[in-house]
């Protein structure tokens, strides 16, 4: 199952991981004009949000602190 069908049909408290391996706690979808987003609590990080199509971190940047949040496969 691809990353965007396990984020759009994930319920609050499933485990994630994210690309560097840390446990992610989904907590809800939510959308705007632009974005389909995914909200998900990193252990030892925080908040983070994710675009459900693909788990990437955003905002969409360069920056590698960010790209190791993204989030990958269930746990």
């Amino acid at each position: 199952m691809d990353i965007q069908k396990l984020i759009e049909t994930a319920d609050f408290g499933d485990m994630f991981l994210t690309r560097e391996h840390h446990k992610a706690l989904f907590l809800r979808t939510c959308e705007n004009s632009e974005w389909k987003m995914a909200d998900f609590y990193v252990e030892g990080w925080g908040q983070i949000r994710v675009d459900r199509t693909n788990g990437r971190v955003l905002p969409y940047v360069s920056d590698e602190n960010q790209a190791f949040n993204d989030i990958i496969s269930k746990a």
